[in-house]
């Protein structure tokens, strides 16, 4: 998301960060390296309090385990964002021209949808990594490594 925030920065567009504030400093070090880009980073606070996460989980590498447990109160965490990124948004004058969200974030539809803005998707996983994971899935692979998740295998296991 930062690369593309960059690219279009480079080209003249007003370009606004909107994330949670460790996310934001990650995306900040990362553009840091580019001079002469004009990119505002936003932070609006993560909920995780609020769902009964500790404070700090605001990505998944930093939830204290990938259990779906975890994993559902994240994203009930995030979809709490609905609001808050509604309330920047209409406060920008001019009104931003498109939202550009991840895909991790289905709810920003409903945010541009009652602002009556454009909205791009942005899908970042690699056609191979989508390949592999329908192929785990396919396999039905997965299974056998649910107790270890980064456990390596071979390919071709049936």
């Amino acid at each position: 998301m930062i690369d593309m925030a960059i690219l279009l920065a480079d080209r003249g567009a007003r370009v606004s960060f909107i994330s949670t504030p460790v996310n934001a400093a990650r995306a900040a070090a990362a553009a840091g390296a580019r001079t002469g880009v004009s990119i505002d980073f936003v932070e609006l606070p993560f909920p995780c309090a609020a769902v009964g996460l500790p404070n700090g989980c605001e990505n998944l590498d930093l939830l204290p385990s990938l259990e779906s447990h975890h994993v559902e109160l994240f994203f009930s965490a995030a979809a709490l964002l609905r609001d808050p990124l509604k309330q920047y948004l209409l406060a920008q004058p001019p009104s931003p021209a498109c939202m550009i969200a991840d895909a991790c974030n289905p709810w920003t539809r409903f945010v541009a949808g009652e602002l009556r803005m454009p909205r791009l998707l942005f899908y970042g996983p690699s056609c191979l990594y989508t390949l592999c994971a329908r192929m785990i899935k396919h396999l039905i692979i997965w299974d056998r490594y649910k107790d270890d998740p980064f456990e390596p295998f071979v390919g071709g296991e049936r």
